[in-house]
């Protein structure tokens, strides 16, 4: 089947998948409604959406294109047999609730910023495994005041850029690891 990439889509709630084996797909559409967003592969929204039932993505990357393209709910990025899943804020401040996976799509960062333009995520952030934060090509602020948790799980700081990280960091016995040339 085709998707026109600018058609709307409206996700009940059985929620919706979109699995894209090649290249880079982007929906520009608005994705609305109270089901779920699953995604495998690589995948750019840029439209305002309003769907609320949450995002994962099993593998590959997601790329935003503004600050609404998560919908409303939580975001989980990867999973917890695997983390090679990537949440690329592309120069955009993203708020919701995320749960992060290892150390993303190629190793690039389970969250990361490929834009030059810095980029800040302002939500709430759960370690479901040791994971990796990159400012790629861009920096990244982590600005929630509510601690980053994740019991004995490590976090790493990477990236060419880096970044900054406001969030207290509550991982108990959880290690902090800085990684790459750039600063945090």
């Amino acid at each position: 089947f085709a998707l026109n990439a600018n058609r709307g889509i409206t996700l009940g709630d059985g929620g919706g998948r979109i699995i894209n084996l090649a290249g880079t797909l982007g929906v520009s559409g608005v994705v609305a409604g109270a089901g779920s967003l699953t995604v495998a592969g690589t995948l750019g929204l840029t439209g305002i959406n309003t769907y609320s039932g949450g995002t994962t993505v099993l593998y590959g990357t997601l790329q935003v294109g503004n600050s609404d393209a998560l919908g409303t709910g939580a975001a989980t990025i990867g999973t917890r047999t695997g983390g090679t899943a990537s949440l690329d804020l592309n120069g955009q401040t993203i708020a919701n609730a995320l749960t992060l996976y290892g150390s993303g799509d190629g190793a690039a960062g389970a969250l990361n910023n490929s834009s030059t333009t810095p980029a800040t995520y302002a939500g709430r952030v759960t370690l479901g495994s040791a994971s990796l934060i990159a400012g790629g090509s861009g920096s990244i602020a982590i600005t929630n005041a509510e601690s980053i948790t994740g019991s004995g799980l490590g976090l790493t700081l990477g990236g060419a850029v880096g970044g900054t990280l406001l969030s207290p960091l509550a991982t108990d016995a959880g290690t902090l690891t800085k990684k790459g040339v750039g600063t945090w």
